[in-house]
């Protein structure tokens, strides 16, 4: 690892530090901040390889119009970025990727009119003095958009995968898109989105939490990928009538991830979070 990445994690790891609400290896930056390691470089600098025309105005960086993005998900989600382009923070994650030094930065570009999703851009650059971009694509599937926590999960010796989450919340119901992204050949390529919901009522709350983990690995490229989804039910003691609450309960689910030379991807041992989707939105 080099002397300049190294120092980039400790500057971020102390951001972490600063800020309780910082996803786990993941930090806050203003676009005008300097970028460790570099000469002079800012993330306004790396920001203008993603929309050419950023600025600093009165009320923050503007800008109208960006490079060709596409979705991480394909071109059927593919939207247009919003305009005017209206920037204030980026969150920053150092990794490694294939053994290499990079650099990811996450952008809340705003919204669109013909979009409730946030068009949010995931970027990849090369570390290093002059930071350049790699590849970059919208990981927007909902209002807000962030850094899962953990941000980042190995899957060997300088093999990495990015977890993002995308979410927004009613009065008594929450949907949480959690995309998983696996940076190879300096690409990003996504594994696939694990779906939550939760909801609540006078009777009962139920609550699903999804959590992931290397696994093994083998001979193989990349270890597994192991996702669990948590799913509480609780009842509440107030009286609510004649209202039907869900079974009170725990259950778990599992899905594991497997590295295929063959396809160039990972594959999923079931379908039990596909199922997990389906039947959530029967309860939208």
């Amino acid at each position: 690892m080099s002397a300049v990445f190294c120092r980039l994690l400790l500057i971020l790891a102390a951001l972490v530090l600063a800020g309780a609400a910082h996803a786990q290896n993941a930090a806050t930056v203003d676009p005008g901040d300097p970028v460790p390691g570099t000469h002079g470089v800012t993330y306004l600098d790396l920001l203008r390889q993603l929309v050419p025309d950023i600025a600093a105005t009165a009320n923050g960086y503007e800008g109208h119009k960006t490079i060709e993005l596409h979705h991480i998900s394909g071109d059927d989600t593919a939207s247009d970025a919003p305009d005017p382009i209206e920037v204030s923070i980026v969150s920053v994650l150092p990794v490694q990727a294939d053994g290499k030094d990079r650099l990811l930065l996450l952008v809340d570009l705003g919204y669109s009119e013909a979009s409730v999703e946030s068009f949010s851009v995931l970027a990849l650059f090369a570390a290093g003095d002059s930071p350049k971009l790699l590849d970059a694509a919208d990981v927007g599937y909902d209002r807000d958009t962030g850094f899962n926590e953990p941000a980042s999960l190995s899957l060997g010796e300088g093999k990495a995968l990015v977890i993002t989450q995308s979410a927004h919340f009613n009065s008594n119901q929450s949907y949480v898109a959690t995309p998983l992204i696996l940076l190879r050949n300096d690409r990003l390529q996504l594994v696939d989105v694990v779906w939550t919901f939760g909801d609540h009522s006078c009777s009962y709350e139920r609550d699903e939490t999804p959590a992931f983990r290397a696994g093994d690995r083998d001979a193989r490229a990349y270890s597994d990928i192991v996702a669990t989804v948590t799913e509480t039910v609780t009842l509440s003691k107030e009286d609510c009538g004649d209202e039907q609450p869900p079974k009170p309960g725990k259950r778990t689910i599992t899905v594991t991830y497997r590295w295929d030379d063959k396809a160039s991807k990972f594959v999923p041992d079931s379908d039990a979070l596909e199922k997990l989707a389906k039947e959530n939105e029967e309860r939208f």
